[in-house]
């Protein structure tokens, strides 16, 4: 099921798969082109799942922090009726999922945080800056330079054309963030809920200690370690992301 509803004053289009326990993808800054493979996968398994854009366009103009967008993934939930879920947390949605499961515990069942971005105080909010192209480098070679910190080389050789789709996303197909202007995490913010923390063995964008400080933080967090993974990987491998969740959630 497809429809388009009120996001805290933008209009957010979301798609529900399935039927069972309620699972929602948090991606913040990620498209919903990104999860909407695992999405699908996991309904498949016997869940009811909720994937969305933040904004649908030039209506969503305002840039907000991760913590901000709370608001952003609680409007949906209410709107399609979810009184609790399991949030999957992607990348910089990983910031947004752990702070809705500390503000509003009672609304969320389990989290996963996947190739997660921390937002702690004594953790780097901003990994490496992004690459620019080279003095007489072509668009191509530049292309494909910097998409190889995100996806396989295997990957880039066999669908090169959707890769590059995946990251020319239009405006509003995510939530507008502002990278370099991140709050961090309050202090004390913290969370009880189940949690599962996936971390990819190659990632280039998210450095170790991210996943390794959400361990930190979450007692008795359980821990997945997917190697060679870039951070795309969950495009590359959607069904096996999946199984993961699926695991971790039965």
């Amino acid at each position: 099921m497809q429809k388009l509803v009120d996001c805290n004053g933008c209009t957010a289009e979301v798609e529900i798969a399935g039927e069972g326990p309620d699972v929602v993808f948090v991606g913040t800054a990620v498209p919903m082109p990104w999860t909407r493979g695992s999405a699908e996968a996991l309904a498949n398994m016997g869940y009811r799942v909720t994937n969305f854009d933040y904004g649908s366009g030039a209506d969503d103009t305002v840039f907000r922090t991760a913590l901000q967008q709370v608001d952003d993934v609680l409007s949906v939930m209410d709107a399609v009726g979810i009184d609790s879920a399991v949030l999957v947390g992607l990348s910089r949605g990983a910031m947004t999922a752990y702070g809705l499961a500390a503000e509003h515990g009672d609304r969320v069942d389990g989290v996963v945080l996947a190739f997660p971005v921390a937002g702690f105080e004594d953790t780097m909010l901003i990994v490496d800056p992004d690459p620019v192209p080279e003095d007489s480098e072509s668009q191509e070679d530049f292309m494909r330079r910097a998409l190889r910190t995100m996806f396989s080389d295997e990957f880039l050789a066999a669908d090169f054309g959707r890769a590059v789709s995946l990251v020319t996303m239009p405006p509003g197909s995510a939530a507008r963030v502002d990278r370099f202007d991140e709050d961090p995490f309050p202090d004390g913010l913290a969370i009880s809920a189940r949690t599962l923390i996936v971390e990819g063995g190659s990632d280039q964008i998210v450095k170790p200690e991210h996943p390794k400080r959400y361990l930190q933080a979450v007692d008795g967090a359980e821990y997945v370690k997917v190697e060679n993974a870039e951070h795309g990987w969950l495009m590359e491998q959607p069904e096996e992301f999946a199984r993961i969740v699926a695991r971790f959630l039965s």
